[in-house]
């Protein structure tokens, strides 16, 4: 909400629609201006791991069963949302995409996990995607 006051005269409130410009270089600098203290909020009370870049934002989970990584993930995306809506930020939800990396050796398709299971986020769901290649370098 935009709230002006001008010599003492409160004038009427107005909702202001605004987000991070996506390709914009000043992009990485204000979402971590909205964001700062997400990350914290979420894993102290999800327990996963978070680690965000650039204009993105990941959280991680490790589990031994799918349903619990789906579980975990599920639970920080509604801290997410809850931490943003306290401060009347929104996250672009349908954007959001779901991969399981695995200890599997082989990029062959017929070695990659194939799940059913999605992760709820708001009103609707996340599935896996099969399709995902992540390159991680350390």
């Amino acid at each position: 909400m935009l709230e002006i006051v001008i010599k003492r005269n409160d004038l009427q409130s107005h909702r202001v629609e605004a987000g991070v410009p996506q390709c914009s270089p000043v992009s990485p600098i204000l979402y971590v201006i909205h964001t700062a203290g997400l990350i914290q909020w979420v894993v102290e009370r999800a327990q996963a791991e978070g680690l965000s870049f650039i204009d993105n934002l990941r959280w991680g989970a490790t589990k031994k069963d799918v349903n619990q990584v789906v579980e975990k993930l599920g639970a920080c995306a509604a801290e997410s949302i809850k931490w943003a809506s306290r401060r009347d930020l929104r996250f672009a939800t349908p954007t959001t995409e779901a991969a399981h990396l695995t200890g599997r050796s082989g990029h062959n398709t017929h070695l990659r996990p194939k799940h059913t299971a999605k992760i709820m986020v708001e009103n609707g769901s996340v599935q896996f995607n099969n399709e995902v290649t992540q390159w991680l370098g350390v």
